[in-house]
């Protein structure tokens, strides 16, 4: 399973991606929407795990885009962020996540 973290905060993608890989999955992680486009366009996730608060285009914006393509139709989207007001769930699983932590 390949799995692609979108995370700004470095400490934060290097840690996450180290206990993806201890699990057994392929990590690809991103600091940015942007260049999580183009690696998404070379190599298709199973699963994007995202940031909300992304530089430039944020998570939120990422999402949607992800599920206005359908070359990302069976990629499941996972919001890891800290943003937990209840308005902040509803908005991410509108944009089209599948779940929201």
């Amino acid at each position: 399973m390949r799995i692609a973290l979108v995370e700004d905060e470095e400490d934060l993608r290097v840690s996450l991606s180290h206990a993806f890989r201890r699990e057994g999955y392929e990590v690809e992680a991103y600091g940015d929407a942007a260049e999580a486009l183009l690696g998404f366009r070379e190599k298709v996730p199973d699963l994007a795990v995202l940031d909300w608060m992304l530089p430039g285009m944020s998570g939120l914006d990422l999402c949607r885009v992800l599920r206005q393509d359908r070359r990302f139709h069976k990629t499941a989207i996972l919001f890891l962020t800290a943003r937990t007001q209840e308005i902040d769930v509803v908005l991410g699983l509108d944009a089209g996540a599948d779940d929201y932590v």
